[in-house]
């Protein structure tokens, strides 16, 4: 039995034309739990993660993507938004109070002051209900990609891309998440 193939957007309830919004929130309207195993397999062409898989465990974002690479198709492709530990820690280690502060302006309307390098640190790890998931650094999520058979794994910022799919997809980007996110992106290879 041959499946439509799917452009589906994960961790975002709006509608985009072209893809398919879901997500793990029971009250939206596509709610998909990436951690069962999606069915029907081998149907999934674009995917795109909007700020999700921090909000797993290491455990739980490693059978998400798991399971996300065995519903795709050969040649399809992921890309994943989620903060950028590396970047994070770089600004706090070089005291940058642009960059700190760009930060506070975009989560003051989420009741989060930002106003010290700590607090920028405190901000990602514990906000948001990211204290319950994994923060990664590029080499950590490659890793993983890898492991679960991705291959091609390429590291962006936040509306750029090679893929036409992909650009400007990024939909509630701040001035900060221009440096604090992180885009990654992978294939899974033609099988040959």
């Amino acid at each position: 039995m041959k499946f439509e193939r799917l452009d589906i957007r994960l961790g975002e309830s709006r509608r985009f034309p072209g893809w398919i919004s879901s997500n793990f929130q029971v009250f939206a309207p596509n709610f998909l739990d990436g951690r069962r195993s999606f069915k029907p397999l081998n149907n999934l062409n674009y995917v795109y993660l909007d700020n999700v898989i921090e909000h797993l465990t290491y455990e739980q974002g490693r059978t998400f993507l798991n399971n996300i690479f065995r519903a795709m198709v050969p040649g399809g492709c992921i890309r994943l938004a989620t903060p950028d530990l590396r970047s994070i820690c770089e600004v706090y280690l070089e005291g940058d109070q642009k960059s700190i502060l760009e930060m506070h302006q975009d989560l003051t309307p989420h009741n989060l002051s930002v106003r010290r390098a700590p607090e920028m640190l405190r901000s990602t790890f514990c906000a948001f209900g990211h204290e319950k998931g994994y923060i990664y650094d590029f080499e950590t999520l490659k890793e993983v990609l890898e492991d679960v058979g991705f291959q091609d794994v390429l590291f962006y910022r936040p509306g750029q891309s090679d893929r036409s799919k992909y650009l400007q997809v990024e939909s509630r980007m701040s001035q900060s998440d221009k440096w604090s996110q992180m885009c990654i992106e992978a294939r899974k290879v033609q099988a040959s």
